[in-house]
């Protein structure tokens, strides 16, 4: 599967040198695989140094519509976006939606959200993303969400009411890690 596989990560200046050592360990243990590296463009210059003919630096003002904007306040270190028709949007949720849209860039058949601070420590097989039948394997701890993540719950509760779902009773599955397969078709179907 050589070739259909990518990093994704988004970053920014003050993980600079943990994603110098995720970039390293990838390029070490997972060679010729492609590696997006998404960034605010304040931050795009800091990373640039990373970029090379497997890694790609690419902005989050490319990859999202131009309807969602960064609203500058500056000095206070709030991350706040813009969007038409939309009511502001936090930083982290910026966050997800870009790592959603390079799909639209990346080719790639499965794109692993690879935190910037993670690090491969052996060597990469893209064999092992897959289960018996050939499916993509999916990041999921069973019953690992209950009362004791109040956060998590939260995030169930509002997706289930997103996807017009019934509450499902706890405990939950975990779907959240430092290292993500998806397959690009899913990404590009939820952007659509």
């Amino acid at each position: 599967m050589t070739g259909s596989v990518a990093f994704i990560t988004k970053s920014y200046t003050p993980d600079l040198e943990r994603c110098e050592l995720l970039c390293r360990s990838i390029e070490l243990l997972a060679p010729g695989i492609q590696h997006w590296i998404i960034v605010d463009s304040r931050d795009r210059a800091a990373f640039l140094g990373l970029e090379n003919p497997t890694t790609r630096i690419v902005t989050t003002e490319e990859l999202l519509p131009r309807r969602i904007r960064r609203l500058e306040l500056y000095g206070t270190g709030k991350n706040i976006w813009l969007g038409a028709h939309a009511p502001p949007m936090r930083g982290w949720l910026v966050q997800q939606l870009a790592k959603l849209a390079v799909a639209l860039v990346a080719r790639e058949e499965v794109l692993i959200h690879a935190d910037s601070d993670v690090a491969l420590i052996r060597r990469f097989h893209d064999a092992r993303l897959r289960g018996g039948n050939g499916a993509l394997r999916m990041f999921r701890i069973p019953a690992a969400v209950d009362d004791g993540l109040p956060s998590h719950v939260r995030w169930h509760r509002t997706a289930e009411q997103l996807l017009g779902i019934p509450p499902r009773p706890l405990p939950l599955p975990d779907y959240i890690g430092g290292l993500i397969p998806w397959r690009r078709e899913i990404a590009v179907s939820l952007l659509e």
